[in-house]
């Protein structure tokens, strides 16, 4: 059986080639072309008010007001800290607090400075201290508000003392023996004590001639029965030359001098 010989290399078969086309090959370099039709995945959303922009928001443009916000987030950032400043000087609780007495304090003539000291255990500073550590108050802004206090408290004692100086007057120059025969009279027949406690409310004119008034009736209605030494002047009356002519200054004024013999 004869065998033909095999040809040392098979015949390539030649593959159909693709039909010529005009389009150009892909870049791989380069993005595909967007198609035509709007692709809503690529569509950039509208942007949508924050519940916090409030009136920093651009209605028309639709966009924060960077400028307008920017200024006030400076504003809130400066009163932040401002706070905290303010924070730390607020003492750590209400015993903390210290005061002094005011260098710009103004005394009343013949007040002395030394008469004016702090005192802590002052029934006002223990109400308002705690009621100022609540409210987180400042020890500088305690301290102005102390000083506050203390002058209206200086100024009233220098009205006290016009309306004294004024009540004297009134009373004449003889004020001085005056009171004091009030005083030896009613020590004389009270006490100390309760002569003290009677004597620190007369302050008026009329209040030295209520007292008198009574010291008069006591002594059984004589016109001045009482000298600068508490006691019955009623004996001196016939000791005293023109007694029963005199003015009540007169009279006064003879029986403190008669009293000082």
């Amino acid at each position: 059986m004869a065998v033909e010989p095999q040809p040392l290399v098979e015949t390539l078969k030649v593959q159909d080639s693709p039909a010529p086309t005009s389009e150009k090959p892909v870049d791989p370099a380069k993005p595909a072309a967007v198609a035509d039709s709007p692709d809503a995945s690529l569509t950039p959303a509208e942007p949508i008010k924050p519940e916090w922009a409030g009136d920093f928001w651009d209605a028309e443009k639709n966009e924060l007001k960077s400028k307008e916000f920017g200024d006030h987030f400076k504003t809130l950032t400066e009163k932040a800290a401002a706070a905290d400043a303010r924070a730390a000087l607020v003492p750590a609780d209400a015993k903390s607090y210290k005061f002094e007495i005011p260098a710009d304090l103004k005394l009343p003539e013949g007040m002395a400075a030394d008469t004016v000291k702090v005192d802590m255990d002052d029934p006002l500073l223990q109400i308002v201290i705690p009621i100022m550590h609540e409210g987180q108050v400042p020890n500088d802004v305690a301290q102005k508000l102390y000083g506050a206090v203390l002058q209206s408290r200086v100024n009233e004692v220098a009205t006290l003392n016009e309306r004294a100086a004024a009540e004297r007057a009134a009373i004449g120059v003889d004020a001085p023996a005056r009171v004091a025969a009030i005083g030896t009279f009613l020590t004389s027949h009270l006490g100390v004590d309760n002569a003290k406690a009677m004597m620190s409310g007369v302050f008026t004119a009329n209040q030295v001639k209520g007292f008198e008034a009574l010291m008069q009736k006591f002594a059984g209605g004589s016109v001045l029965p009482f000298n600068q030494n508490g006691k019955d002047a009623s004996a001196e009356a016939g000791k005293i030359a023109g007694f029963e002519n005199m003015s009540f200054e007169q009279r006064r004024a003879a029986q403190d001098a008669a009293a000082r013999r």
